[in-house]
């Protein structure tokens, strides 16, 4: 069903000043939404949709997320219908060598933000019928990618999270409470930008460097299959869908998305394959 335009649904969503989170936000104002987009720089965030609503947000300054929540669900007239957990970030290089600010942070943003968010927001999704909490984690939370371990151990904690809070929400409500539903999406390669955007290894292209070469390979790896990557209006088309057609919410617990190969073959590679092989089989695909 799509929200009326006396009565439009209010969405709280992270990272909507580029790829999957602007693609999601131009869906939802396409829908009759209002969207409470936020980003770190809001001079990023777009100004040509109707019903969006600008708000700087830095998931790596756990001091200013509650009041800037806030703010928002104020604004909001207190109330959200969903909240859109997808603001993304990463660092390429080995894991063994992550700088230890930069493994904070990619956990900040991709895990310990969205679950505070998460706290935040339950009461008001409780307050109404058919609350809902989208978590974008990524087909990495299942199969791990080689020198990006950080964020693929990151995507796994919100995507385990989510798995726990689909579970609690089978215990019996408390009066005037109602039951929020929690997504776990997880986009296989889209082709955002994303590997642009990454921190590196600061040895990345050091000659020198016996494991440098391996690191750039793998890069070169994803870069090839970004490029043949689905947009991210596709995995915005389905947020859009979960957010606006509460059946389909309600019959979602854990989507992929990507192309067929990814979509489809990963979960599948992950559920039948042992370990050994998954990991062999994903090391080929990057290059190693």
């Amino acid at each position: 069903m799509q929200p009326t335009t006396t009565d439009p649904k209010r969405i709280f969503l992270t990272g909507a000043s580029a790829g999957i989170g602007l693609a999601t936000a131009r869906a939802l104002s396409a829908a009759g939404c209002e969207v409470w987009g936020t980003a770190r720089d809001v001079s990023r965030l777009p100004n040509d949709l109707r019903g969006f609503h600008s708000v700087a947000l830095d998931l790596n300054d756990p001091a200013t997320l509650e009041t800037v929540f806030d703010h928002a669900l104020a604004e909001a007239g207190g109330r959200f219908d969903a909240v859109v957990n997808n603001a993304g970030g990463g660092w390429f290089g080995p894991g063994a060598e992550i700088p230890p600010d930069e493994l904070l942070s990619q956990f900040h943003t991709l895990a310990l933000g969205p679950m505070a968010i998460i706290q935040r927001a339950v009461p008001s999704l409780r307050s109404r019928p058919g609350g809902l909490v989208v978590n974008v984690t990524s087909l990495a939370a299942r199969l791990p990618l080689p020198f990006g371990a950080a964020y693929s151990a990151a995507k796994a904690a919100l995507s385990v999270f989510t798995a726990g809070l689909q579970m609690e929400e089978t215990a019996p409500t408390r009066p005037g409470e109602h039951r929020v539903r929690f997504v776990d999406l997880q986009p296989a390669d889209i082709d955002t930008g994303f590997n642009r955007a990454m921190s590196y290894w600061r040895k990345l292209n050091d000659p020198a460097d016996p494991i440098a070469g391996a690191v750039r390979a793998s890069l070169a790896a994803s870069d090839r299959s970004m490029a043949g990557a689905p947009g991210p209006e596709a995995v915005a088309r389905v947020i859009c869908r979960l957010v606006t057609d509460e059946a389909t919410a309600a019959r979602r617990v854990l989507r992929t998305v990507g192309n067929l190969w990814q979509a489809v073959g990963g979960p599948l590679a992950y559920r039948f394959l042992p370990r050994r092989l998954m990991l062999w089989t994903v090391r080929k695909n990057c290059g190693l």
